[in-house]
């Protein structure tokens, strides 16, 4: 068996056959075990570099002995630690560029908004889970140490829900896991097997795993990953197996026209078929060929116990690895940080320091010479002369051979330290040199006066270090594919996903169901399709937005008329109160030739093209309106003059009738109805007095013409 990978040297026949059955939980245990032995030996050398690495880092740079040696003899060991400064330049250069993860479609099925969807909803998985947290801590472990991890997984919302999420969880320590080193991708891609190990305590143990006794742990710890003291007593280290499952399947070609999910035909596995289905493909020719389906494994083990188990819903292992520096030499991997190659420099550094003080500390302090007898009487001033400040020392003149002795002079003592004090200031700049750092990326001072001389300096820094912040860009690229290939699985039947733009911007969209979208009427299926990712690391978006508002005021003071036309971009991309409401009002009062359309309202030329319709169609309205109404005055008129015509008939009918009657009676009651037509024509009493002839109303009376009984105006 291949001691640096576990059963990668069965052909792939027998691996899918072995793999495809269920093994039992001993061994699932063993085979366990076996490939943490063989990982814990494989990074052994890295495992001790990495542990002396995060040592060192956190200010243990003496040597045991050493330390405990000048300790007895009471010299100095003194510990100038600079290596975390030149950590934190590496790993904040990575916290600034926020990593963008792009999603684009690769095949027939797939569509751009289905593409822009998935990426929102990675956007969305990122921010609820912290993944920021994660991406830093993993970029920060691979500075350190050459390697760093974090995890992808799906939990319940809560306690009371069926329905799962994703989450991208950090951790923390690099050297609990153990992954296969057989794997060459840079992320981890091609890993066949890893395992996590994580301590619990015994009240995680009963809500992980209720009614179920807490077993001991044996023989799992590696070099830099021992146990806590605690879980001896109240806790257990609980290890997660995750592992690669192929099953041997049959690739069927099924041609164009077949299955309306794949109007142009492709290419399905036979397990995913009916059995009378891929014997009618064969019938009529269909291309076959063996091939394998990989499956996606994981167990917990605690101690001698598998605890749980079961399968990923996708295919990859779920595990993202950052890398740091890669060598490879005569066949053994090498991974190193920023670190490694500066501790020789730092101990330098340590050791001139301490040599430095070590000669201040033992110089003698300046000494008075004084002739015998000069200090006479005054011996306590000028013992304590070197410790307190006298303001008068008194001294007794003297003479010898009648010349007068010169007062006690002070002898200078100064100790020879200047070349400990530039080997020191070499052993900084070597520091510099082996980091790749140098001071104007460090934020001090030099010699460039010019911004882009700084510039250029900082850049170099940059680009001595860069492989660190691409490294982590291949991991968060991979943990993108592993959420594409997640997403569509957790996530499955008619849902409401919320999903985020890049300047935070939430949207609630349907996805695997008919319904609107941005005023479509869509069905986002998000298990259609091949997608892939892409990620761009760079300034975040708030940082990006400062620096376009900066150029845009540059530009102004060159060009002032740009106000006119890109003010309220300025104002938009500048963080001030109400600023979104002042470039909301500046957006209104461009031209309607650049104004952008607004969501609410239809662009300016549709409103043009409806301001005419509306206006055509009430010049036809109010023509149809005045048309019918001259026809109803019309019809009023002539029904009004018939009427008047005929009632002016029957008055006088009436009135040649009363003329005829001798009845008192009949006379008055015709003179009534007579009196109730006059009423209705709005005519004057003209009863005569006494009988009318018939000639006396004349024939042009019809027409309102000399007619006593018409109002005025006549009849008409």
């Amino acid at each position: 068996m291949n001691e640096t990978a576990p059963y990668a040297d069965l052909p792939a026949g027998e691996m899918a056959e072995d793999e495809a059955e269920d093994i039992s939980d001993a061994d699932l245990i063993n085979r366990a075990k076996e490939c943490y032995r063989v990982g814990i030996d494989a990074s052994a050398r890295w495992r001790s570099d990495a542990l002396e690495d995060l040592e060192f880092l956190s200010g243990d740079q003496w040597d045991g002995n050493v330390k405990g040696l000048r300790a007895s003899e009471g010299r100095p060991a003194l510990t100038v630690n600079r290596l975390p400064q030149f950590v934190r330049q590496v790993t904040n250069e990575q916290r600034q560029s926020k990593p963008s993860v792009t999603v684009s479609p690769v095949d027939s099925g797939a569509d751009i908004r289905t593409a822009e969807v998935l990426q929102g909803v990675i956007r969305n998985v990122e921010y609820t889970s912290n993944a920021d947290a994660a991406y830093a801590s993993g970029g920060q472990s691979a500075a350190i140490t050459g390697l760093g991890y974090w995890d992808v997984c799906a939990e319940y919302e809560d306690e009371k829900s069926f329905e799962q999420h994703l989450v991208i969880r950090r951790i923390s320590n690099p050297l609990s896991i153990v992954m296969d080193p057989g794997c060459k991708e840079v992320a981890g891609d091609d890993a066949r097997w890893c395992i996590i190990s994580t301590d619990i305590s015994k009240g995680e143990w009963a809500s992980m795993f209720p009614g179920q006794e807490m077993p001991k742990s044996s023989g799992w710890d590696g070099q830099g990953d021992s146990a806590a003291n605690w879980v001896a007593k109240q806790g257990v280290r609980l290890h997660e197996y995750r592992y690669v499952k192929e099953e041997a399947d049959v690739l069927v070609e099924v041609p164009q026209g077949i299955f309306e999910d794949i109007p142009n035909g492709g290419a399905l596995l036979e397990s995913e078929l009916e059995p009378d289905v891929v014997a009618m493909l064969v019938a009529q020719g269909a291309a076959t060929r063996p091939t394998s389906r990989r499956k996606a494994c994981w167990a917990k083990i605690a101690g001698d116990e598998v605890v749980e188990k079961g399968e990923f819903a996708g295919r990859y292992l779920q595990l993202a690895r950052v890398v740091g520096t890669e060598l490879e030499i005569d066949g053994e991997t090498i991974y190193e940080g920023v670190i490694r190659h500066a501790k020789d420099t730092q101990r330098m550094l340590n050791y001139f320091v301490s040599a430095e003080a070590e000669a201040i500390a033992l110089t003698p302090k300046a000494p008075f010479i004084a002739a015998e007898g000069q200090i006479e009487g005054y011996e306590t001033e000028w013992e304590t002369a070197n410790n307190r400040a006298h303001s008068i020392l008194h001294y007794k003149p003297q003479a010898i051979g009648g010349t007068v002795v010169p007062p006690p002079q002070r002898v200078m003592a100064e100790a020879n330290v200047s070349a400990i004090t530039n080997a020191r200031m070499q052993a900084a700049d070597d520091l510099k040199a082996v980091t790749g750092i140098y001071d104007a990326a460090l934020g001090a001072r030099s010699n460039e006066q010019s911004g882009r001389a700084i510039l250029a300096r900082q850049s170099q820094g940059q680009t001595a270090n860069f492989h660190f912040q691409d490294n982590l860009a291949m991991a968060i690229r991979y943990t993108g594919r592993i959420l594409v290939d997640l997403i569509p699985k957790i996530y499955s039947g008619p849902k409401v996903l919320r999903i985020l733009g890049e300047d935070g911007k939430q949207e609630m969209v349907p996805v695997n169901q008919e319904a609107e979208f941005r005023g479509e009427q869509v069905n986002i299926d998000l298990g259609t399709g091949r997608y892939d990712v892409a990620v761009t690391m760079g300034p975040s978006y708030h940082s990006r937005r400062q620096e376009a508002a900066a150029q845009l005021v540059e530009l102004l003071k060159v060009n002032p008329a740009l106000s006119q036309v890109a003010g309220d971009l300025l104002i938009e991309s500048m963080d001030i109160p109400n600023g979104k409401a002042i470039a909301e009002r500046m957006r209104k009062m461009l031209p309607p030739e650049i104004r952008p359309p607004d969501d609410k309202q239809p662009p300016p030329q549709v409103l043009a093209q409806q301001l005419q319709q509306t206006m055509q169609q009430n010049q036809q309205l109010t023509a149809a309106l005045n048309e019918a109404q001259d026809k109803l005055e019309s019809n009023a008129q002539d029904n009004e003059t018939k009427e008047r015509i005929e009632l002016t008939k029957l008055h006088v009918d009436l009135m040649k009738t009363a003329a005829t009657l001798d009845s008192k009676e009949n006379t008055a009651l015709l003179a009534n109805e007579a009196k109730l037509i006059r009423e209705r024509l709005r005519m004057p009493d003209l009863q005569p007095s006494q009988p009318t002839q018939p000639s006396l109303a004349p024939q042009g009376a019809i027409n309102g013409q000399g007619n006593p009984y018409a109002g005025p105006g006549g009849v008409g």
